[in-house]
């Protein structure tokens, strides 16, 4: 090795013990700085301590590949090793080991391990095998020593006592086959696999306490969204960080600790393969893994991005932004999946034009709803929280035929539309309906609409004052309506016609649709109120009156006690 090579090695090693000292200093300044907050929140710590580490691994990982020596590359890239798993290690500390004992244990015995695995290194360049393999035997021992506290300490974790015993035992019994295997070279490990260990312990940690600030979320998001809407949230988010944790994992397993093997045995046991395409388990599992990332993380997007919306107060805007980011996710999702394994056009157009005519009948329902779903959501003709009626459709709620379909829109989805009744019930409503039969949308532009509300009273009522008594009930009840505050048009009542049995009015109320979907409501304190008002005024609501007309005279016979008489 010259000279110039020698200073170029050295200058990078002495970057990075740089960057190692000024984070340990920026780490324990941190700590003093803010040490009663960070008592508080062991996440944020274990968050401060886990970056620091990733940042350590990335910087010495990539300054590893310009060291030229292989002696110095070997001894820096377990330096850094080292160095990552220090602050791994006081990661993990924060959250389950708080004796000091324990502690300074596994520094010594990580250290310890450090320094053998240098001196062997040692011994492998001047050729001196008996005594490193010697120090192999050691370090292997200190290796699953660190391992079995961290585990065993992480177990306390877990409430349940007697699972804990259990544990704990069945740790211990398979780090001693483990060990056994591994001192008889059976498995072949190295220090890359106590920190592969590590990794897998502080990224559960991470893990860990992600899934336990889930809960959190009520706090902040339970006065703007849903209940619905945020059980949902939090139940998508739990996938997507637990699909991510798998694959960190896995990367892990295969990086660290040599399990590439057995991803390398599935991702060569086929299910299909061609010249066009070839499909392996492992290649299926990833797919899985991939769309429970993306799925879940639409979801969240979907949500995220109703979430702006009523935060400035525009529901209904927000609503349909949702449906509309969810119904093209789930398309660029499917693309991306299919990409993912090969599946691309060249191999679908034979396939389709084999099997066009079968499929074409057999997904001509499914793209029409499809479509429909897209123009409904781009010609804004509906959205959610839109009041609709669909008159052309029948459906039986609990045993009652419902001529027509009213209510508001709820969902509107990849292939139908969510419309809940006043009672209560969600009507799953094929897209293309809304498109090929006449809908009713009360809130298309406007939320206000006018109520017709028939009466009649007798014919020996005065229609003026009858006039009178309906207008004041109207205006009270347009006031008590209007919760929104709208400038509503005037009440009116119109005399329309003289009934068989009644005269007969009509009062036209003006009410905020959105606020007020039960309708039926309002109509019945109508009629309660108008009943009394009218009866006060001693008007008579009347019942219906027939005259019989007999052409021939009839016989009438009166019956008395004890004698008949006829008329």
């Amino acid at each position: 090795m010259n000279l110039d090579q020698f200073y170029r090695d050295f200058v990078i090693v002495g970057i990075y013990l740089f960057a190692f000292l000024l984070s340990f200093l920026f780490e324990k300044n941190l700590l003093l700085l803010f040490e009663k907050k960070l008592k508080e929140k062991k996440s944020s710590v274990l968050l401060l301590f886990s970056f620091i580490s990733g940042f350590l691994f990335i910087l010495g990982w990539t300054l590893n590949n310009f060291i030229e020596d292989n002696f110095i590359k070997d001894i820096f890239r377990n330096f850094v090793l080292f160095s990552t798993s220090i602050f791994l290690l006081r990661s993990i500390f924060n959250l389950f080991i708080e004796s000091k004992f324990i502690r300074y244990l596994l520094y010594f015995l990580l250290t310890s391990d450090f320094l053998i695995s240098i001196l062997k290194i040692n011994l492998m360049y001047i050729n001196e095998k008996e005594y490193s393999k010697f120090l192999i035997y050691i370090e292997k021992f200190l290796i699953v020593n660190i391992i079995y506290l961290l585990f065993s300490k992480s177990l306390y974790l877990i409430k349940n006592k007697n699972l804990v015993k259990f544990l704990r035992f069945s740790v211990f019994v398979l780090l001693g086959i483990f060990l056994l295997n591994w001192e008889l070279n059976i498995i072949n490990l190295s220090f890359e696999t106590l920190i592969g260990f590590i990794l897998i312990l502080s990224i559960t940690a991470i893990y860990y306490y992600l899934n336990f600030l889930l809960p959190k979320l009520d706090n902040y998001f339970k006065n703007i969204f849903k209940e619905d809407d945020l059980k949902s949230l939090k139940i998508n988010i739990k996938i997507f960080i637990t699909a991510i944790y798998i694959a960190i994992i896995k990367e892990i397993l295969s990086t660290f600790l040599k399990l590439n093997i057995i991803f390398s045995y599935l991702d060569n046991y086929f299910i299909i393969k061609s010249e066009l395409i070839s499909i392996s388990i492992y290649s299926i599992l990833k797919a899985i893994l991939l769309g429970f990332i993306l799925f879940s993380l639409l979801n969240v997007i979907k949500k995220a991005i109703k979430l702006q919306f009523l935060i400035k107060g525009m529901s209904i805007e927000g609503g349909s932004a949702e449906a509309l980011v969810f119904n093209l996710g789930i398309l660029f999702n499917i693309m991306v999946i299919m990409s993912f394994l090969g599946i691309t056009w060249k191999i679908i157009l034979p396939f389709a034009g084999t099997l066009g005519i079968g499929i074409g009948f057999g997904l001509q329902t499914i793209m029409n709803n499809y479509i429909s779903g897209f123009i409904l959501m781009f010609s804004k003709k509906l959205k959610v929280g839109d009041i609709v009626e669909l008159p052309s459709l029948t459906v039986s709620t609990l045993g009652k035929n419902e001529e027509n379909v009213f209510g508001v829109i709820e969902y509107i989805g990849v292939l139908s539309t969510i419309v809940k009744t006043t009672d209560g019930v969600d009507i799953s409503i094929p897209n293309s309906e809304f498109l090929s039969s006449p809908t009713v949308n009360f809130s298309y532009k406007d939320p206000l609409v006018r109520m017709r509300i028939p009466i009649g009273v007798a014919y020996s009522s005065d229609p003026l004052t009858v006039k009178n008594i309906l207008l004041s009930v109207a205006k009270n009840l347009q006031d008590e309506f209007n919760l929104r505050g709208f400038k509503l048009p005037e009440p009116k009542v119109w005399f329309v016609e003289t009934g068989d049995s009644s005269l007969n009015f009509i009062t036209a109320i003006w009410i905020d649709i959105r606020v007020n979907l039960n309708v039926f409501e309002i109509i019945s304190k109508f009629y309660f109120e108008a009943w009394y008002k009218l009866k006060e005024a001693g008007i008579e609501i009347p019942f219906p009156q027939n005259d019989i007309w007999f052409r021939n005279k009839l016989k009438v016979i009166l019956e008395k006690k004890g004698s008949i008489k006829e008329i």
